[in-house]
């Protein structure tokens, strides 16, 4: 998991102009201040490189592409600033609310996208989005993120999207610090192909499929060279359909987190799956705590509290001996 230290330096890539102590100081450090009946993509295409633009309280009716663009779109706030796509809930294929391609480096802040018909955000190639106190909600996807772009999220929340929170593919990098993803259709975050995601300090919560899953599996192909990488740290995953789930030759690290209260099991490993958990506790799941196609998969367990799971005859602290005698 020696990937995942690369994220400390992720912010360092993304510089942001903050805002005085009032409208009007704010103002004074906006490139342009964009108003609700104007186009924020013809204000988008206009914007000179590393511009800041500023949305006044209000909603956008429209679609946003951000090509080879450098930019920084901060609203009032994520209840007061809005990019709706309800009037593209009749176009016949899938509308995202932004697309971020071509080596874009985009960040957004105190603003909420929703009722895309695609994905809250899609950001491809080589691109870098960094958002900080966004709401994402009511879209297909909250977020997919493709080729080898990065996606950094702070103090943000993804839900209530009907399919997946955050769609991690490709050879992507991704980092989740103090956000919320929660009550999205099919789960939280999928990481797939050879994606690498790292959620600190973070709620995954009542989503209707699993919290966490990743894999290498990608288009019913497997991955033999390796698949995607997680790590967990100092978060909750709980109240999820299952919690966290592990598959064919991906690796899901957890430490110092709390995963209880999934219908399910609280952690899965199914074949080929790689697992380390370290000093995390698990408990109250209503089928077993730690579920492991075979002990092969579990690379590491210690310090763990693993207890009170299983409220029925399908259901335990462990599915196998094997990995209660190594995690004890």
């Amino acid at each position: 998991m020696h990937r995942f230290c690369k994220y400390l330096a992720l912010g360092l890539i993304f510089i942001l102009m903050g805002f005085g102590g009032t409208l009007g100081l704010a103002y004074a450090q906006c490139a342009l201040v964009v108003l609700p009946d104007e186009s924020l993509q013809e204000a988008i295409d206009k914007a000179s490189l590393g511009a800041t633009l500023c949305l006044e309280s209000g909603v956008w009716r429209e679609k946003l592409e951000i090509k080879a663009k450098t930019l920084l779109l901060k609203g009032v706030g994520k209840e007061e600033t809005i990019l709706d796509g309800l009037r593209f809930e009749n176009v016949p294929c899938c509308v995202n609310g932004i697309t971020v391609k071509e080596n874009s480096q985009l960040s957004l802040e105190n603003l909420s996208i929703r009722n895309f018909t695609a994905n809250g955000i899609s950001v491809s190639d080589t691109s870098r989005l960094q958002l900080l106190n966004v709401y994402i909600f009511r879209n297909e996807n909250g977020i997919r993120t493709q080729g080898s772009a990065h996606l950094e999220v702070d103090s943000s929340q993804i839900v209530g999207n009907r399919g997946v929170g955050i769609l991690a593919a490709g050879s992507t990098q991704t980092t989740l610090q103090n956000a919320l993803v929660a009550e999205n259709g099919i789960g939280g975050l999928l990481a797939i192909d050879k994606a690498d995601v790292f959620i600190q300090d973070s709620e995954i919560t009542e989503n209707r499929g699993t919290g966490v899953a990743t894999s290498s599996l990608f288009n019913n192909l497997i991955n033999f060279e390796g698949g995607a990488r997680v790590l967990v740290e100092n978060s909750r995953i709980f109240k999820n359909k299952q919690g966290l789930y592990v598959e064919y030759y991906a690796e899901l690290e957890v430490k110092n987190s709390e995963i209880f209260e999934n219908t399910l099991n609280g952690v899965t490993v199914e074949r080929l799956g790689l697992l380390s958990l370290v000093n995390n506790k698990i408990y109250a799941n209503g089928a077993y705590g730690l579920s492991v196609y075979s002990i092969d998969s579990l690379a590491k367990c210690q310090g763990n509290k693993i207890e009170d799971n299983g409220n029925g005859s399908a259901g335990g602290n462990f599915s196998s001996n094997e990995a209660q005698q190594k995690c004890a």
